[in-house]
C-alpha cells in the first residue's frame, strides 16, 4: 500500500491537504488576481485605520473546496484590525477558486493568500 506522503487534516469529515503537487488557484491566474484586487479592494484601508508609513502583508488562510468554493477564511496577522477583516471579507465574497490537485485528483486544499499594502509617508 502507497502512503500519500502530503500533509493533510480532516476536519468536518473533509480531508484537506496543506501541500500539494498543484496549488489552489485565483481563475485567471495572476493577472486576474490583480485586476480582482484593484477593483474590489481599499488600498487606503490601513491609512484610514491609522498604520504607520510601511509595507503590510495581511495574510488570509482558506480552504478551497474540491468545487472550487471558499470556507474558514481568517486573518493569520494583524487580526482585530479593519484591514485584516477587509481582506477576509474580500476573499469570502470573491469567486470560486480552482482547486488544486494531488495524485492527479482535484481535492480540498488549505491556501494562504498574501494580501501587501504600502502606506506612504505623510
Amino acid at each position: 500500500d502507497a502512503v500519500d506522503p502530503s500533509p493533510q487534516s480532516i476536519i468536518g469529515g473533509k480531508v484537506i491537504f496543506s501541500k500539494l503537487e498543484q496549488k489552489a488557484t485565483f481563475p485567471g491566474g495572476t493577472s486576474g488576481w490583480s485586476k480582482y484586487l484593484m477593483q474590489n479592494l481599499n488600498p487606503n484601508m490601513p491609512v484610514d485605520e491609522g498604520w504607520s508609513a510601511g509595507t503590510f502583508k495581511v495574510v488570509v488562510r482558506f480552504v478551497v473546496s474540491k468545487d472550487g468554493s471558499i470556507s474558514d477564511v481568517v486573518a493569520e496577522n494583524y487580526k482585530g484590525s479593519k484591514t485584516a477583516q477587509m481582506c477576509v471579507d474580500f476573499i469570502k465574497n470573491g469567486p470560486k477558486w480552482l482547486p488544486g490537485r494531488q495524485n492527479n485528483r482535484i481535492v480540498n486544499s488549505y491556501k494562504k493568500q498574501p494580501i501587501t499594502f504600502v502606506v506612504q509617508e505623510q
